[in-house]
């Protein structure tokens, strides 16, 4: 276009203006669509970021509230396994020691509850039960003993008395002859 206006002077140049101003709106007319489109595409492309994004947040929503009632589910396990543990083992365990206590202070006839239950803790009261009868009879067996003793004892004096009371009366013939 310059070289129309050195060629054939201001007319030809402005000849050739007329033609370039139409050219000019065509390409600012294309690139405003252009631009249009471009915003439009941009618009779009935020949109479904931000549906995207709200769709993690929910997912992320749901994970946190998952893994919360997951750790509430474990704490509730947690306090029912240690009041089973509790129930089951630790009370038990009490007893047995009360009972092994006893056993050893010689109180042979305290019932021993958990005898007859179908686990360890039964086969320990089991046993103890076994421990509560030997004491038992042991005592017996000692009381039988103490009484034989006795028997013994008193046995013993009454031989001594009549051997006393026979030296005496042969003492008292010989006395006499």
């Amino acid at each position: 276009m310059a070289q129309a206006y050195i060629d054939g002077g201001p007319e030809a140049g402005n000849k050739m203006m007329s033609d370039f101003d139409a050219v000019t709106q065509k390409i600012g007319e294309d690139v405003e669509g252009m631009l249009e489109a471009k915003n439009k595409a941009v618009e779009a492309i935020l949109t479904n970021l931000k549906e995207e994004v709200q769709a993690e947040h929910q997912v992320a929503d749901m994970n946190t509230y998952f893994t919360i009632a997951f750790v509430i589910l474990l704490a509730v396990a947690m306090a029912g396994n240690f009041v089973v543990l509790t129930r089951r083992v630790m009370r038990p365990l009490d007893k047995i020691v009360e009972s092994i206590r006893q056993i050893g202070a010689g109180l042979y006839d305290q019932p021993i509850d958990f005898a007859n239950r179908p686990d360890e803790v039964g086969e320990i009261g089991a046993a103890l039960c076994a421990f509560q009868e030997n004491g038992l009879k042991r005592e017996q067996f000692e009381r039988l003993e103490n009484t034989n003793r006795e028997r013994e004892r008193l046995r013993q004096n009454h031989m001594e008395t009549v051997l006393n009371d026979y030296r005496d009366v042969r003492s008292s013939l010989n006395f006499y002859t």
